[in-house]
């Protein structure tokens, strides 16, 4: 299923042109998150039942019961921490949305000539200097 979904994002992407139309964009990676929210919940009802069947089978009913539910308590416990913690790390991220000053071209030039790193990127004038370290060709 996960596949699949990566798939149908991944072709609806190549087919249409979307290299700018962040609305889109962001509108699939909505998708592609509740996609793979709804996988983690089937995956997780197919374990929690399993486990209530299989002492079920062997006639040990209550005990089945109980694990299942401790089961899915702390699947959503952990996956509630993991999200918190994921989103937190997302608040802490620069956003490209808030406009710090305005540079005319000539400025961007004297500041590359300087040796600033920037890159002008939809509009925007981007200091790439701190992801350097990052990026895998330096």
């Amino acid at each position: 299923m996960v596949t699949l979904g990566g798939l149908v994002v991944e072709l609806t992407r190549r087919s249409n042109s979307l290299d700018w139309k962040t609305s889109i964009l962001l509108t699939l990676r909505k998708i592609h998150v509740y996609f793979g929210y709804f996988v983690l919940l089937i995956a997780q009802t197919a374990v929690t039942t399993g486990i209530y069947l299989h002492y079920n089978y062997i006639s040990e009913h209550s005990l089945g019961l109980t694990l299942a539910v401790c089961n899915g308590v702390f699947f959503f416990f952990v996956l509630a921490i993991l999200e918190i913690r994921h989103r937190k790390f997302l608040a802490g991220e620069e956003s490209f949305s808030k406009v710090q000053k305005s540079m005319m071209i000539h400025e961007f030039e004297e500041a590359v000539a300087r040796g600033d790193q920037l890159v002008i990127l939809d509009e925007f004038v981007l200091d790439v200097a701190p992801f350097i370290k990052y990026h895998p060709g330096g």
